[in-house]
């Protein structure tokens, strides 16, 4: 946690150093890739206490062991099987649509939340799909109906108790796109239904630590893109404007997708930019526009977007056309950061603000919720892209007083994104989990930047005074982080039973919390390294202990109120009969006589192969894992041999699909 301390004169003690070598209990010691300047987690190696957990060291073995154990369950109870193995059958896709009724509330749900982010599917085409569907099921387009279920698959992630079986319908989609011809066209229904998929795992990356398991899936994106020339302007083809803008707002939407994950995961944009010289969207209703050459479009004006949502894709692809080089030129090995850089891009920042409408502008104040996320993203990506830049100045060079103008600009990138955090974070259930699955590597990356910069302004200060702003004090600075921290922890350890990623990042804030927590008041004590070493190993097990306990609290409660769960059966459990955490960790107290049943915790492997086991499991025993760590996990049903119609209909019903 404290960064560049040995600049400062303070040098680690020799049990110190010995703490800080890697523990034999790590399962790999040798890295095989290098992450890049952008990745979330990059502030990480300059906050030796967090990089000293990291990686293992002696003194977070004992802690680090039984944080396996607890990440090992949430694999487990989060793991979605492959179904590649199966005979799977495009033909089969409209029996995993639910009724009508719930379709459209779904389809609803969806274009209320993530429509108004990624404007590529309107709402009309999807009813039209879904009228073809249940009116006449045989001609129906299995891209059409592919791109139904994702977009129901999506619109669950905001239901904690529907988001499993949503990542269920969006894998069977998967392995069909891999396996069946039918869906395998490049079309821009093809391409549509693959950025539905890229959405559904950017959003299952924020709990499950699979961010490269999109690699497949926007590779294929990637692929299906280019072979219909989505990266050109639609006017050499001679298309309708309904399908010129459709194609527009496909690639600025797909541009944004490529370009987020490729800063999320720290790796170079593999797009050349000077080939694409297809034009941003325009402002106009797509409904109102011919869809057929010289016939005019009689649609009704219902599902009209509105204009926020228009100018704010409008402003989003600008702002992705600015990043791009940027993005490029960071994860370069041949180009270097320079001071010119970060002048021209503020100063094309500042013009696009110039251009952009007032609820968009930072720090505007507005009630409606969507337009609080759409200006967040804004603001964030914005303050993000800063941040990475002026850190780049900083982090992994010793301290010293000429750095203080560049760590008071990451302090205010940093702290902008935490606050529009907190401020999402206090919202409706929908808003919130939007907020968390849209911002949650850009808030990570801040909270740990923003340690990182008080901890060397701490060590460049020997006064109070950080600045020529009064109200900006090193003990103004401290507190306000530490808010920000606290709150963190206790957002994500509600979250951490949802996966790995989840969990990991639980205790990382909880470690961070501590130790920051603790880094004013004991920054000039003798042995400052041990001390804050300490306190780091205290505040990770004490962490992993409430995980666990919260953990075991909702999985009692869930046995509690379904006994079914508690019981290895043939019954129907699936995640949809699971309740919120924020229902039952607060609220349920832990039963210290909890029976736990082998074969019960044993049944998602059932559907697993032997590859996907070992994947998850790393080696580690089974039966001594189950026996040790005592939390019973939901019963997932395996699926039937798809050849068989009448009992895949029966499956279909029974798991609630």
């Amino acid at each position: 946690m404290l960064s560049g301390v040995s600049g400062a004169g303070f040098e680690a003690s020799e049990p110190v150093r010995q703490s800080l070598q890697p523990s034999l209990c790590s399962r790999r010691i040798v890295k095989t890739r290098l992450i890049g300047r952008t990745h979330w987690r990059i502030p990480c190696n300059d906050l030796i206490v967090l990089k000293a957990m990291l990686e293992k060291t002696n003194k977070f073995a004992d802690c680090q062991k039984e944080f396996r154990k607890l990440k090992l369950w949430t694999k487990v109870a989060n793991a979605i099987p492959s179904l590649i193995s199966m005979m799977i059958d495009a033909s089969s896709l409209p029996s995993l649509l639910p009724d009508r009724k719930t379709c459209e509330e779904r389809i609803s749900e969806y274009c209320q939340t993530y429509g108004h982010i990624y404007d590529f599917v309107d709402a009309k085409s999807l009813t039209d799909a879904l009228n073809t569907v249940c009116s006449s099921p045989a001609d129906t387009n299995p891209v059409d109906v592919s791109k139904l279920i994702l977009v129901i698959a999506i619109a669950m992630q905001s239901d904690d108790a529907e988001r499993l079986n949503g990542r269920k319908l969006a894998r069977y989609v998967e392995d069909c796109y891999h396996s069946s011809s039918l869906l395998q066209k490049p079309c821009i229904g093809t391409v549509q239904a693959l950025l539905l998929l890229v959405i559904i795992k950017m959003i299952a990356s924020s709990d499950t630590d699979k961010m490269y398991g999109m690699l497949s899936i926007l590779g294929l994106t990637t692929q299906a893109a280019h072979s219909i020339s989505l990266h050109r302007d639609p006017a050499l083809f001679g298309v309708t404007s309904y399908h010129a803008e459709v194609r527009k707002r496909l690639w600025a939407c797909f541009f944004r997708l490529n370009l987020d994950y490729c800063i999320r995961s720290g790796t170079s944009l593999a797009l050349r930019l000077e080939d694409i010289d297809c034009p941003l969207p325009t402002d106009v209703n797509i409904n109102t526009l011919n869809i057929i050459a010289r016939k005019p479009n009689n649609a009704a004006e219902t599902d009209k977007p509105s204009n926020s949502d228009l100018t704010f894709g409008i402003t989003a692809a600008k702002l992705a056309k600015i990043i791009a080089p940027v993005q490029q030129a960071i994860c370069s090995t041949s180009k270097t950061i320079s001071v010119d850089l970060q002048k021209d891009v503020r100063e094309a920042f500042k013009a696009l603000k110039v251009t952009m409408p007032s609820y968009l502008q930072p720090g505007a104040n507005t009630m409606d919720p969507i337009q609080e996320i759409q200006q967040s993203l804004i603001t964030a990506t914005i303050n993000t892209v800063m941040l990475i830049i002026s850190s780049h100045f900083v982090m992994g060079l010793p301290f010293n007083v000429s750095q203080r103008s560049d760590l008071l600009d990451i302090w205010d990138n940093a702290i902008s994104i935490l606050h529009l955090f907190h401020n999402l974070s206090q919202h409706t259930p929908h808003t919130r989990n939007l907020a968390y699955h849209l911002l949650w590597s850009d808030t990570c990356r801040a909270a740990f930047t923003a340690s990182m910069v008080l901890s060397r302004l701490r060590n460049i200060e020997s006064d109070s005074a950080i600045s020529t702003r009064p109200q900006h004090t090193l003990s103004t600075f401290h507190e306000s982080l530490v808010g920000y921290l606290t709150h963190l922890y206790h957002f994500w350890l509600a979250k951490s039973h949802q996966g790995s990623i989840a969990a990991k990042t639980c205790l990382l804030f909880g470690v961070i919390q501590a130790v920051t927590s603790h880094l004013l008041t004991d920054f000039n004590s003798p042995r400052v390294l041990d001390k804050l070493l300490g306190v780091g190993v205290g505040a990770a097990e004490r962490t992993v202990a409430e995980m666990k306990q919260a953990m075991q609290r909702r999985s009692y409660h869930l046995t509690f109120t379904n006994p079914s769960l508690g019981t290895c059966s043939n019954s129907s459990a699936t995640a949809s009969t699971l309740p919120t955490p924020d229902s039952t960790v607060d609220s349920v107290m832990a039963n210290p006589g909890m029976a736990f049943d082998e074969g019960r915790l044993a049944d998602p492997f059932a559907q697993m192969s032997d590859a996907e086991c070992a994947d998850i499991m790393g080696g580690v025993d089974f039966a001594s894992f189950a026996a040790d760590f005592a939390m019973p996990l939901p019963l997932v049903e395996h699926p039937p041999a798809l050849n068989d119609a009448d009992t895949f209909a029966k499956w279909v019903e029974e798991v609630r699909f």
